[in-house]
C-alpha cells in the first residue's frame, strides 16, 4: 500500500469506530460481526436473538452508517 493508501485505510478505520460508539451496543455488536464474516444465523445463535430480529437491526444499523457517511 501507498503512504496514501495507509493513511485513507486508517482515517475510514477511525471513522467507522466512531460511527459504532454511536449505535445500540446490540447493533454495533452485529455490525462488527458481520465485518467479521459472520453469517446472520452465527450471530444470531452468538447473541441469542432470532434471525429476523437481527435482520432488523442489521439493518437499522446500516442505515444509519449510510445516513452518517453520506451527510
Amino acid at each position: 500500500l501507498t503512504a496514501p493508501e495507509v493513511l485513507e485505510e486508517a482515517l475510514s478505520q477511525v471513522w467507522l469506530d466512531q460511527a459504532l460508539e454511536q449505535l445500540p451496543e446490540r447493533e454495533g455488536q452485529i455490525v462488527r460481526l458481520t465485518l467479521e464474516g459472520y453469517t446472520q444465523s452465527d450471530i444470531a445463535e452468538k447473541l441469542c436473538l432470532s434471525r429476523s430480529n437481527v435482520c432488523k437491526l442489521k439493518e437499522k444499523a446500516f442505515a444509519f452508517l449510510r445516513e452518517e457517511y453520506t451527510g
